[in-house]
């Protein structure tokens, strides 16, 4: 506290010695007196800010008595005004009380600044800790997914290769000793062969749906929705043809995706539609159309169509709504919704029972840089 007003003073008399003298160096060529009156007002500032009250105070009376003296050396005390000296002292105090109160604010600004910091620094490190806690579960997550993408492959594989072989020996048996058998012997055998096969396609079906979701998000290209269909229509050939199924589609867009999980995702629209065909000889439309700056492919039948209330759990793995009258692993529509979800789109089906079904599905809004194919309309 004494250190604190000994420097008060001494900023005072600093400030005061400076007017003196630059009062006294321009006194010798003429007497300025409002230039040296500015310099005097300029050093009770100074004092009543820097040093304070009292300070500020000797500044205004050694002011008051003294500085005229280097204008005037017959001035006499008498001719000062009191009225002049209060005032420059209510100054003084003003400035000093102004002084004060923004130091107080500066220094209340310094110590929430400092506060603020040290919850920035605290609030940092722990924003690094859970960063690192979140690098390592990412690491952890990212080897189990692969562990677990491994021990999927190794289990499809070995469930698969036992279910070929009862199915292949099944088979052989049949042929072999079919003749010998009685009707209720083929029968066992027949119903033996068709489970192995729909049970090995769901080994594939459920594995398949493992890899899409343990993938990381697909690296999208330009898509030719048209081709790819083409291709998955290629495919189904022989079972369109059993069917007499009929199939149009609209010029598809070319859009960001991936192309393998595209052309999965047509293959299993158009398998639902083959599949759930009704009584009457299947009709497939895929149409494309834009609303709202955003591309809506749909895949239309006229089968036996899906009861409102099951709209949204057709999308879920292994919900069958139909008996063994229909083939099917019950895991296609949730490969879908796997599908159109990691491209960032949604899928939703309109449909009412015995009138058939039409899946809706958006991709990417990003269109990709190639032509569109012109238009085709295949009929099988």
């Amino acid at each position: 506290m004494h250190a604190r007003a000994a420097r008060g003073y001494a900023v005072a008399l600093a400030a005061l010695a400076a007017a003196a003298l630059l009062s006294v160096a321009l006194s010798h060529f003429s007497p300025l007196r409002i230039v040296i009156g500015f310099l005097f007002l300029c050093a009770i500032l100074v004092s009543a800010w820097w040093g304070g009250y009292i300070p500020g105070a000797i500044a205004v009376l050694a002011t008051a008595y003294g500085a005229p003296y280097i204008v005037n050396a017959n001035f006499s005390p008498r001719q000062i005004h009191p009225g002049q000296v209060l005032l420059l002292i209510l100054v003084s105090i003003l400035v000093s009380r102004l002084s004060v109160a923004t130091q107080g604010m500066l220094q209340k600004l310094r110590t929430t600044n400092q506060w603020l910091e040290d919850r920035v620094r605290e609030r940092t490190a722990e924003l690094e800790r859970l960063n690192e806690a979140l690098r390592e579960q990412a690491d952890h997550l990212a080897r189990a997914n692969a562990d677990l993408l491994h021990f999927s492959d190794l289990a499809a594989h070995d469930f698969q290769e036992p279910l070929r072989i009862i199915h292949a020996y099944s088979d052989l048996l049949m042929k072999r000793y079919g003749r010998t058998l009685d009707p209720d012997a083929r029968e066992f055998f027949t119903i033996l062969m068709d489970q192995s096969t729909r049970l090995r396609n769901l080994v594939s079906a459920v594995l398949n749906y493992s890899r899409i979701g343990q993938k990381p998000p697909p690296s999208l290209e330009p898509v030719d929705l048209s081709r790819e269909l083409q291709l998955v229509l290629a495919r189904f050939d022989s079972e369109i043809r059993a069917s007499g199924a009929t199939i149009d589609y609209d010029p598809l867009p070319c859009l960001a995706g991936e192309r393998t999980q595209i052309s999965e995702l047509f293959r299993a629209l158009i398998a639902n539609a083959l599949i759930y065909k009704g009584a009457n000889p299947p009709r497939i439309a895929v149409r494309a159309r834009q609303e709202r700056g955003q591309w809506i492919i749909s895949v239309e039948d006229q089968g036996i169509g899906i009861h409102p209330d099951y709209h949204q759990k057709v999308f879920a793995p292994f919900q069958r709504l139909h008996g063994s009258e229909y083939t099917g692993a019950g895991i296609g529509l949730a490969i879908c919704r796997r599908i159109v979800e990691r491209h960032g789109g949604r899928i939703w089906v309109e449909s009412e029972p015995g009138r058939g079904a039409a899946f809706r599905f958006t991709l990417s809004p990003e269109p990709a840089p190639q032509p569109v194919e012109a238009a085709a309309t295949a009929a099988r």
